[in-house]
């Protein structure tokens, strides 16, 4: 929804824009209006607004001086000028970038001028429009997009099986997928420790000396991960055999430290793998790099050796688990159906023939997982009875399962009825919150209900409310307003006792004739006409 305001000294010509607009339901504006340039002012001081169409002769502040205001307070603000034959000429001069409606125009290009202004605020919304016209901003975006992608690979977000040279492109990554590449990780705690600017500053120059020395003659992508860790995935162009490249690594490394030291003065660890990986092992690697630089002393190098062995793919599985569980520890927000339940199956696939329940590995994961479980329970505030019957109780259980699969496989189904239980109460609480503001509309229909007032009445935001109840009802707001104002002028012109602007003052429009254009929008007749059709 695009928030419009009407300025215009005259309150026909304000009503008379007002009731077109209000009646164009398809463009989903929420209309305000001000009698005067100095009253706009105050209300662009604390509302946004998008678009703006405005008079040009008005006392105290002129229009022309109105729209110095408009572009300082809201720059995206579009602006629609309402002008007479003689003033036309002299204002394009003045402000090229408006658009100009003349008063004797017909209502067709008032409309289309207001739907090109929609149009104009949506292109300049689209990101790509904004990167293809500011280099800068392309640049860092791709880098963005390719730190993204490579954080949600690591974390299981997105599945490897997907990936392929167009994926990466798409991602702005220039690595080859179907060639071996090098893995590097880099550490530099001090960016945690660090106050705020310095944090930050150390942090870019980590980017920067990472990207200056291991892109020359290479292909080379660096990706942040966790505010502190720096993953690096090189292509060499020059094949040499293992041992030699990862020497030149190993020293390109050792410039880094340097680099970093005389710069920013701190240290790093770095980590480098001891072979060529393919783009998929490499990404499944970084578990094990990631727990194992820890180990790495302050401003060392060291050259990793990994393994393929059962027991080492077994390993990497659990540390696999062990942060699919952090994340969802750490970051509350992504709690829910998919990320949960996806977890509870890599655990009841990683158990699988482990019947020792005293396996202190599993112990832990199973205890934490119930601890996340327990956290969405006391969120739902549930009654003692239905916590039971959702089988929480059983979580404690151990004793009465064989094996750890068996177990996992029992916590997935009381995770499932809990999302469910979740999901069921937040879609009642929508329903019921729209409920209530179906019943304030109509307690409120005669005082023309605005989103705003809905808004601030609930302590809402307006986008939130204008989505819950389109969901819920399969209508806008003001389409609901609308009909319901339709519905009750109805009933009121069966009275033929009520003359029709009584029935225009009952329902809150400001104007007879404002009713009048609405009802025979909805209609196509006028109320009287409507009114001598139906009593016939």
């Amino acid at each position: 929804m695009y928030r419009l305001l009407i300025v215009d000294d005259e309150r026909i010509a304000r009503e008379s824009v007002y009731g077109l607009l209000a009646t164009q339901e398809d463009l989903e504006l929420e209309l305000l209006t001000a009698d005067s340039a100095v009253r706009a002012v105050s209300i662009l001081e604390t509302e946004r607004v998008d678009i703006t169409i405005m008079d040009i002769n008005m006392p105290q502040m002129t229009g022309l001086e109105l729209y110095s205001i408009v572009r300082q307070k809201w720059p995206q603000c579009k602006v629609i000028f309402l002008t007479g034959y003689s003033e036309f000429d002299y204002v394009y001069q003045v402000h090229k970038h408006a658009k100009y409606v003349l008063k004797a125009d017909r209502e067709e290009v008032l409309l289309e001028a207001v739907r090109e202004s929609i149009r104009e605020i949506e292109n300049e919304m689209i990101i790509q429009r904004a990167a293809e016209e500011d280099p800068e901003f392309k640049r860092r975006a791709g880098s963005q997009r390719a730190t993204i992608f490579i954080n949600e690979l690591i974390d299981g977000y997105i599945s490897t099986d997907d990936v392929n040279n167009e994926v990466l492109r798409d991602m702005n990554i220039e690595l080859d997928c179907r060639k071996p590449v090098y893995a590097v990780l880099a550490r530099c705690e001090q960016i945690a420790e660090a106050p705020f600017q310095r944090s930050q500053s150390i942090s870019e120059k980590c980017f920067r000396l990472l990207e200056r020395y291991f892109s020359k003659n290479m292909r080379c992508m660096v990706v942040y991960y966790k505010k502190i860790n720096f993953f690096i995935l090189v292509q060499p162009e020059q094949t040499l055999e293992p041992p030699a490249e990862v020497r030149r690594l190993t020293g390109l490394c050792s410039l880094f430290q340097n680099a970093l030291n005389l710069n920013a003065e701190t240290d790093a660890k770095l980590l480098v793998v001891d072979r060529p990986l393919d783009f998929v092992e490499a990404i499944h690697a970084f578990g094990r790099l990631y727990d194992s630089i820890l180990r790495v002393n302050e401003g060392d190098t060291q050259i990793m050796s990994l393994q393929t062995s059962g027991a080492e793919e077994q390993e990497q599985s659990q540390e696999d688990l062990q942060q699919m569980l952090m994340r969802i520890e750490l970051d509350p927000e992504i709690l829910g159906r998919d990320e949960l339940l996806h977890a509870i199956r890599q655990a009841r696939r990683s158990s699988k023939g482990v019947e020792d329940m005293l396996d202190l590995h599993y112990m832990e994961i199973y205890q934490r997982f119930c601890a996340i479980i327990l956290r969405l329970v006391k969120q739902q505030e549930l009654s003692q009875q239905k916590v039971f019957q959702m089988g929480i109780g059983d979580l404690y259980n151990l004793s009465s399962f064989r094996s750890w699969e068996q177990a996992f496989s029992r916590m997935e189904s009381i995770a499932e009825n809990v999302i469910s239980t979740q999901e069921a109460e937040l879609s009642e609480q929508e329903g019921n919150l729209v409920t209530r503001m179906k019943r304030y509309i109509e307690r409120h229909l005669g005082e023309g209900p605005s989103l705003t007032a809905i808004a601030d009445h609930y302590h809402f935001s307006r986008e939130y409310l204008l989505r819950v109840f389109k969901r819920e009802e399969g209508v806008t707001i003001l389409q609901y307003i609308n009909d319901l104002k339709l519905d009750k002028a109805k009933e009121l012109l069966v009275n033929p006792a009520l003359q029709v602007k009584e029935v225009a003052s009952v329902l809150g429009f400001s104007s007879t004739a404002y009713f009048i254009r609405f009802f025979r929008s909805k209609t196509g007749a006028s109320p009287q006409a409507w009114r001598d059709q139906n009593n016939n």
